[in-house]
């Protein structure tokens, strides 16, 4: 029920999580705006190189590059993971929307005239109103927190393939710029730093098509806390009549999605 869901919910941690999104969101509107323009510049620039200035180019670039490094090692610094957050506030908006869902029925003002059916009908419309009086009780502390909830609501986190491509769009043309009156020495830095930095972008892209892959093909498994829990995934709400069948084969499976999910993200 409504009044089950609002109890079990973790209102203490619900300021804190408004705290780190209330942090993150302006750094990851920046970062994903830098990356943005960068990918624009290179864009514009790569297929003009030999007739720009080679000189006032990398001044332009780094322009756009140092602010922008700045700024994602900032939002690399911070100690909570946002995604964490930005899905405990949409939980919490859920929430609010069921709640604001009930509705309090009116009753008539004399009951003594009304016939005994109708009574217990009363009685019972008036039991239900109680309920929904304590619902609103309840939910007292997210209902105060409802604007930054709705604020948040939605929100994605920064796309970290994205803040890659960027990074070694900008490499590349870095490269090709510099090529121009490096040594021979320097330009095999150059190249083995971007090689490795394709490297990381592939690997990336990889572990998150492998972890996609594992959560596909374990679907059917989401009526298990544990499978739920550890591909971040909402629970899938299980049948009474399959409980005693599929109990026993929870804590294993459970723990085979939890080993393969951590090795996953040790890939990354």
């Amino acid at each position: 029920s409504t009044i089950e869901s609002v109890k079990a919910f973790d209102v203490d941690a619900l300021s804190t999580h408004i705290a780190h999104i209330a942090e993150y969101t302006p750094l990851a509107k920046v970062v994903a705006s830098q990356s943005v323009a960068l990918r624009e510049f290179v864009q514009e620039h790569k297929s003009k190189l030999v007739t720009e200035d080679c000189a006032l180019l990398l001044s332009s670039l780094s322009a756009l590059v140092t602010p922008f490094r700045a700024d994602l090692k900032a939002l690399s610094a911070l100690d909570f993971d946002p995604a964490e957050s930005i899905a405990f506030l949409a939980a919490a908006g859920e929430l609010l929307d069921r709640v604001n869902a009930a509705h309090h029925i009116p009753l008539p003002s004399d009951h003594s005239v009304l016939s005994l059916t109708d009574k217990r009908k009363y009685y019972q419309v008036d039991e239900f109103n109680v309920l929904v009086r304590e619902l609103f009780q309840l939910a007292g502390v997210v209902i105060d927190c409802q604007t930054s909830i709705k604020e948040y609501q939605g929100m994605s986190p920064v796309s970290e393939e994205d803040v890659l491509d960027a990074e070694y769009a900008v490499d590349v043309l870095e490269v090709r710029i510099r090529n121009h009156r490096l040594s021979e020495t320097e330009r095999e830095v150059l190249r083995q730093e971007l090689t490795q930095q394709q490297q990381k972008v592939c690997d990336i892209k990889r572990a998150r098509a492998e972890r996609e892959s594992v959560a596909e093909a374990l679907t059917g498994y989401l009526v298990f806390p544990d499978v739920a829990s550890a591909l971040s995934m909402d629970q899938t709400p299980l049948d009474p009549l399959e409980h005693v069948q599929t109990s026993s084969l929870e804590g294993e499976v459970g723990m085979m999605v939890k080993r393969e999910t951590e090795t996953l993200v040790e890939a990354e």
